[in-house]
């Protein structure tokens, strides 16, 4: 087993909000073509990790038409986006309003939209080179409107395609490649409509979350049961909510994010048994309602949302500091100068940076937000302790080496959502000492050492496999 060996610092907490600042990726308030209401759908990456950009935009200025769609990817050499498909509006009289989309690996796009008024949705791949394949013969809706929140999601063992839609029922759609299939209703006959979200784990298991209107619009989550062709339930909030969504990172990592129209907007985490909601509520930061339009888990396991003012089109962006157990608002401070404001974002991981796509005064600016190497709510202190961590990833023991006595220290396990699991307690004056993970489902994991004396801290990220 080859060890890797590096150098951690110990760590101060500090109690003020991130300090960072943004940078504008290509154009500041990117309109080519006239565009009205532009929309930033969906980010994603290719196979060689290019950053692809869905924008759902509304009627050029003077042209009678429907909502449609653009494509763009972004060109670091010339800090620049290309437009690969500029949408003639060909498809005016198929989709009307692109609802959700899913980028691939070949940089094309499977996109679920509303067909015309009454007549249900229209699913589609948009090839790079502009070409429009439509997935068989769509789903039947005839003479209703099959709602909205519509987010499609791929089996990654079989390819199958998912979506969630909600208006009349709550059900989900299946693509097998060969045909569709309408799922068991979750919810029949909804008065006055739903919203929901779909999600899948890495072993093909189907997550829908959504708001039920027999409870009173409480949050709820059920996963379907392939043996029985039904739907059992995996959680029911006491909250009332507005919109639900829910990120599935595996069977054992799951994000279920909401709005109060009172409250503010709150994250959920499960942690493959219990449901336990991510520091406080996010407040208002105004004087309206806000909305989360944007959550990911970046590949170390760092946190972002990104909430919604709608009525004065702002945005705020946060990050989940695991010390403090609590959301932190990352300062609005473009390089350069000024501040950025705009709505419905979606976001990307790059090379531990996430890119985020605001609609900005009609136009579209991209920016990117690369996080300190130490964690954005920690500061280095001048006092360097050499540590040695490994294996990582493990499936048994963690072996922690310093250059110190571990007596110095209190030594924590936690979950990912901060939760603290256990305690190691330590009365060796030398310094190495074993931690068994074997007990532990997979996941991450984080070690916390903490000095007694100061109560500095340092963190280390642990995969369990």
């Amino acid at each position: 087993m080859k060890t890797r060996l590096f150098s951690l610092f110990f760590l101060m907490i500090l109690g003020s909000g991130v300090s960072q600042t943004l940078e504008v990726l290509g154009k500041r308030m990117f309109n080519p073509n006239n565009w009205d209401i532009p929309l930033v759908k969906d980010l994603y990456l290719d196979s060689n990790n290019n950053i692809y950009a869905y924008i759902q935009r509304g009627v050029p200025v003077g042209q009678p038409s429907s909502r449609n769609f653009d494509l763009l990817r972004y060109d670091p050499l010339n800090n620049a986006w290309d437009i690969v498909i500029d949408n003639d509006n060909s498809m005016a009289s198929i989709v009307a309003f692109p609802q959700g989309v899913i980028g691939q690996k070949d940089g094309s796009v499977i996109a679920v939209g509303d067909k015309d008024t009454n007549d249900g949705h229209f699913v589609y791949t948009i090839e790079p080179d502009g070409e429009i394949i439509p997935f068989g013969v769509q789903p039947d809706f005839t003479g209703r409107n099959a709602g909205s929140d519509i987010k499609p999601v791929q089996d990654p063992t079989t390819g199958d395609l998912y979506y969630s839609h909600n208006l009349i029922d709550i059900t989900v759609e299946r693509w097998d490649g060969t045909q569709w299939t309408t799922l068991p209703a979750i919810v029949e006959n909804i008065s006055g409509g739903s919203s929901s979200g779909i999600g899948i784990d890495e072993e093909g298991a189907i997550y829908v979350v959504y708001r039920d209107p027999s409870t009173g619009n409480r949050v709820s989550v059920v996963i379907f049961n392939e043996t029985t062709n039904s739907w059992d339930e995996l959680y029911r909030g006491s909250d009332i909510v507005n919109t639900v969504d829910i990120d599935v990172i595996s069977s054992d990592e799951i994000y279920v994010t909401s709005h109060n129209s009172t409250n503010g907007v709150s994250v959920v985490h499960y942690d493959g048994s219990d449901f336990t909601q991510l520091g406080e509520t996010i407040p208002s930061f105004s004087d309206s309602v806000i909305r989360p339009v944007g959550f990911l888990r970046t590949a170390v396991g760092d946190l972002y949302i990104n909430v919604f003012d709608p009525d004065n089109g702002n945005n705020a962006f946060y990050v989940f500091n695991r010390i403090t157990n609590d959301w932190d608002q990352i300062t609005n401070n473009i390089l350069g100068g000024g501040t950025i404001s705009g709505f419905l974002s979606a976001m990307v991981e790059i090379d531990g940076a996430v890119v985020v796509g605001y609609n900005e005064s009609n136009a579209i600016t991209f920016i990117k937000y690369t996080p300190n190497i130490l964690s954005t709510q920690e500061e280095e202190i001048k006092k360097e302790v050499a540590f040695t961590v490994y294996p990582n990833p493990t499936d048994n023991f963690v072996t922690i080496k310093t250059n110190i006595s571990l007596q110095q220290f209190h030594i924590s396990i936690l979950d990912i959502s901060g939760k603290k699991i256990s305690e190691v307690v330590s009365a060796r004056r030398s310094g190495e000492l074993q931690v068994d993970f074997s007990s532990l489902s997979k996941g991450i994991y984080i070690i916390e050492v903490e000095e007694k004396k100061t109560a500095n801290k340092l963190i280390k990220r642990i995969v369990v496999k």
